[in-house]
Formats: C-alpha cells, structure tokens, sequence
C-alpha cells in the first residue's frame, strides 16, 4: 500500500502539521500581543522582559509549536549554541556527574553540550584546535587534564575555555578560568579526625603525580605533618585503581616491619584496595587500621567508607558559569579567574573507632 503522505500517525494530517510549522516570530509576537524584539529576547534568554509577559510567550509558543532553529539562530549571532566539554574518558562517575552540571547550567541558556573524549595528552591541544575552528562551539570546558598536557603549545584561541580538576603553570595556560576543589582544607579536616580516632602513624596511598588532585591531596598530607611532628607518616605510590592499590600495600607489608595504624587513600577505589590487603592480612578495620578515601563513590557508601565527597555536579555547574560570563565578553580578559569548591567530611565505619565492618 502506497504510504499517504497527508496523514501522520496520530491521525493529524499532514498539512496541519505543515501548518504549524509555518508559524513565525512575527506570528507568535501578533499572538502574544507584544513586539518581535520581546519575543526575540525571550528566545535569547536576555533581560527586560516581565515575568507575565514572558510566561505568556513561552504558553504561545507551547501551544502553537513553535520551536526555534537553535543553531540558524546562534550563528545569526556569531553563536552556535553550543559548548565542549573535554573529558580523559567517562569510566569513573566522576566525569558523569560533572556533565550532569554542566548540562543543568547549559539547559537554562538553551546550549546543547558536545562531549569529546581525549585519550592521551596530544590529544588536547588537537581538540582545542578542533573546536576553535569558526562555527563549531562558543566555549570549551576541560576536565581535570593530566599536567603534561600543560608542557605543550598553550592554545591560542579566542574561544572562551575552563580548565576542571587541574591547575595550568604560567607558560600561557594560566590565563585560563579553572574551578578546583579545596584538596589542602579538606585533607586537614579529615587528617584532623583520623588523628582524634587515636592514630598516630599514618600511610598516605597517593596516585601519580600527573594528576592535580593526587599532587594537591599529598602536599597537604606532608605539610599536615610537618605541622604535627608528634605523628609518624609515609607515602606509598599505589598507582590509581583498587588493583593497584592492593598489590603496592601487599608488597608494602611484605617488606616493611614498621608498622601503620591508618591509610588515607588519595581516592575511594584505592582505599577499597586498601581495605582487601589488609583483611587478607589478617588485620581489623577501624581496630587496627582506620582507612579513609576520597571522592565519595556510591560503593563507599555501601562499604562504610570514610571519605570527602566531592561535589562534582557543582563542579560542572560552576564551570559552565564561568564559560558563559566569558562568552559574554566582547573580549576575553588576560586575567584568569579562579573558584574553588569546598569538599565535605563523610565519617563512616572505616574511620569510627566503635563500629567494625571488617574482621
């Protein structure tokens, strides 16, 4: 049967539907019983509309169909309605969730969100370049790049970028916006409560160095100490995954007689390496061995992990703030900013002295 092309099927023909795409800005404003400039102000989500008179444009646009051609409109503008967010994978709900912020901020400005994976540092500098070419995005966001991404070229560009999770050195990356979190604040809060759990000789299980936070989180257990000589403290490198973390304590015990009487793991997936090595070791968690991470990983929760739960969602959303100030700029400013977002203590079984979750 031949396919009718007047019907659709909800049972609306084919030429109403016709119909109310032809709707215009001109037509909506006529509805409204306003100006086109008004409605053009409600489409761009600008200021000096009243709050009656915008819900009464958004109610004629919902009610007759129309939806605006987003990107016809933005490069109208010199805008293309859209913004890239860079991130090294999406394996860890880490990256997810600071999408997920990213998306929130994005949404109220009609913005659609483009994700590009980098999966080595040249790949940085080849997307940045990538998405600085005309016509691609207004602005680009970068999540937590390694720091040898910052020892190549610093990009030269026009279009607003926002560094996550990472710190550029000055050799031309430093006149970029970046969001990072309070590491030294909030490992001297949790450092502060291990040593009132009675701990007194301390193993800090740290990640590489090519990462900001695992760098941040070290120098602030190492100035913690210095600041307490009373306490006894080491550093074991235990790479990054819960693998990795559980074979560098295991050889750490092997070859080790001194003993440790707390690890404070630079993430949650190496704490819970953590906590496997020492129960195949026989030892007790908190009894013997208070163990903390960080991120806040939904199994922490379940494990009784203590840890700083990292406000990753806000992460995104404070970036995307940011970008879009500096999209509103006729012209960048040479003068980065800077905001921090503060971590939160998150005391469970693994750090509390008169709970045991592991025997």
């Amino acid at each position: 049967m031949p396919y009718n092309t007047t019907e659709s099927w909800d049972g609306v023909s084919g030429d109403d539907i016709s119909e109310r795409k032809k709707i215009t800005l001109y037509e909506i404003a006529r509805l409204a019983g306003t100006s086109k400039s008004t409605v053009s102000r409600v489409l761009m989500n600008q200021s000096g509309v009243s709050p009656e008179t915008r819900r009464k444009i958004e109610q004629t646009m919902r009610e007759n169909g129309y939806h605006p051609n987003q990107m016809a409109r933005g490069l109208a503008g010199g805008r293309t309605g859209m913004i890239a967010v860079v991130t090294p994978g999406i394996f860890s709900g880490y990256y997810a969730e600071i999408l997920r912020g990213v998306d929130v901020v994005a949404s109220r400005h009609n913005v659609h969100v483009i994700s590009s994976f980098a999966r080595g540092e040249d790949d940085y500098p080849e997307l940045i370049d990538r998405f600085s070419q005309p016509g691609q995005v207004d602005g680009m966001i970068l999540v937590a790049p390694r720091m040898k991404v910052f020892k190549q070229r610093a990009p030269r560009t026009n279009v607003p970028i926002v560094l996550v999770g990472s710190y550029a050195p000055d050799n031309g990356w430093d006149r970029l916006d970046r969001v990072v979190l309070n590491n030294a604040g909030a490992m001297n809060e949790l450092l502060d409560h291990v040593q009132k759990q009675g701990c007194q000789r301390l193993l800090h299980l740290t990640g590489g160095a090519n990462v900001y936070d695992f760098s941040e989180r070290r120098r602030a257990f190492e100035e913690y100490l210095l600041r307490h000589p009373t306490l006894q403290g080491a550093v074991l490198s235990g790479g990054e995954t819960r693998a990795q973390a559980r074979e560098a304590l295991d050889r750490h015990m092997d070859e080790h007689s001194e003993g440790f009487d707390a690890v404070v793991a630079c993430n949650d997936d190496m704490a819970m390496g953590a906590l496997q090595s020492l129960r195949d070791q026989g030892l007790r968690v908190p009894e013997d061995v208070v163990v903390t991470g960080c991120d806040d990983d939904p199994a922490a929760e379940i494990l009784g992990l203590t840890t700083l739960h990292m406000p990753m969602v806000e992460l995104g959303e404070e970036a995307t703030r940011l970008l879009f100030e500096r999209r509103a700029q006729k012209q960048l400013s040479p003068v980065a900013r800077q905001s921090i977002v503060q971590k939160r203590l998150v005391v469970r079984a693994t750090s509390s002295r008169t709970e045991i979750i592991f025997a």
